[in-house]
Parts: structure tokens; C-alpha cells; sequence
């Protein structure tokens, strides 16, 4: 993608931002933290994901456990950036993505008990026309944290995890306990 091109789509991501009423744009004001404009907070160091736009989630759909299409103004999948999880689609992950599906939704769930907002952080456009970001919860807390947390996805910068046989079964017997 050029450099173009990547300007347009955050000139895009602005304009739906504005238009949604709410935005955050975060540099890192020093290695390893994220200034979401109200507070700093820790995390893995992802300098080529700042700037991003924060904007108030009104519908989702879980696709797997590392892609969730989101309803802000329009409707599109966001792929959390920095993880990988088993994919619905290949066969041989299939029931281990379920259960990382599960755990997203559940998470999900949760974060939108009592009312509460879900929001998106939409970092850049990635592969296979995907919004790469992260969904956060009212408290601040990441779905990529909670799903590397309970062990149903692996750090992944870029590229796809090659998942392999005692990975996956470790991650579907996380859905008998």
C-alpha cells in the first residue's frame, strides 16, 4: 500500500470518527505506553500502530476469535492487531477456533453488561481490506489482552501463527474446564 493511500483511509477514519461525535488520537509519549488523550497506559510496544481513532461500537458480529466485524456507521471487520488465533475456516483448527470464538464472545458479553459501551481503536487498514485495530472495553481493558491471557491466541506481529497439533488441543481443553 503507499503512502497515499494510507493517508486517505485515515482521512476516512477521521471524518467517521467526527462524524460518530468521538475521537482519540494517541502518539506514545515514550516507548511502551499509549496516551489515549484521557490516561497513559502500558502495554506492548507497537510504535507503527499510533496514531489511532477511537470510536463508540453500535453493533458487532464475532467472525473467529481475532476478527469481529463492527458496526460503527457502516459495518466492517476489524482483525485485532498484535495476536493470532486458530482460524474458523481451516479444518484442522476448527474446533480450538470455537473455543477461542466463545472466549471473545463472552468477553464481548461482558463488556457490554449494564450498558456499558464497546469501543474500537482502528490503528490502519491491513491485509485482505481489514481494519486493523482493538476492541476495549469501559474500563480501558483490550479483547487481544484477555484473549493472549486465557491462552486461546499467541503474540503475532504481521504475520500468521503456524499452529501446531499440541497447541490446538491445549486450547480445546481449555473448553472442558
Amino acid at each position: 500500500m503507499t503512502h497515499t493511500a494510507k493517508l486517505s483511509w485515515m482521512h476516512v477514519a477521521i471524518g467517521v470518527a467526527l462524524v460518530a461525535g468521538v475521537a482519540a488520537f494517541s502518539v506514545p509519549a515514550s516507548p511502551g505506553t499509549r496516551s489515549t488523550g484521557e490516561t497513559t497506559t502500558r502495554g506492548p510496544r507497537r510504535p507503527h500502530l499510533a496514531p489511532y481513532v477511537e470510536v463508540p461500537v453500535r453493533a458487532w458480529r464475532v467472525i473467529d476469535a481475532d476478527t469481529i466485524e463492527v458496526t460503527v456507521i457502516v459495518s466492517a471487520p476489524v482483525r485485532l492487531s498484535g495476536v493470532d488465533a486458530p482460524e474458523l475456516r481451516n479444518a484442522d483448527q476448527r474446533p480450538a477456533a470455537e473455543v477461542a470464538k466463545r472466549a471473545t464472545i463472552r468477553w464481548i458479553d461482558q463488556a457490554v453488561a449494564d450498558g456499558h459501551r464497546l469501543r474500537a481503536r482502528i490503528y490502519h487498514l491491513g491485509p485482505f481490506s481489514r481494519l486493523e485495530g482493538e476492541l476495549v472495553n469501559a474500563s480501558g481493558q483490550r479483547l487481544s489482552d484477555h484473549l493472549l491471557a486465557s491462552g486461546v491466541a499467541v503474540p503475532s506481529e504481521d504475520k500468521r501463527h503456524h499452529w501446531t497439533a499440541a497447541e490446538l488441543e491445549r486450547i480445546e481443553r481449555r473448553a472442558e474446564q
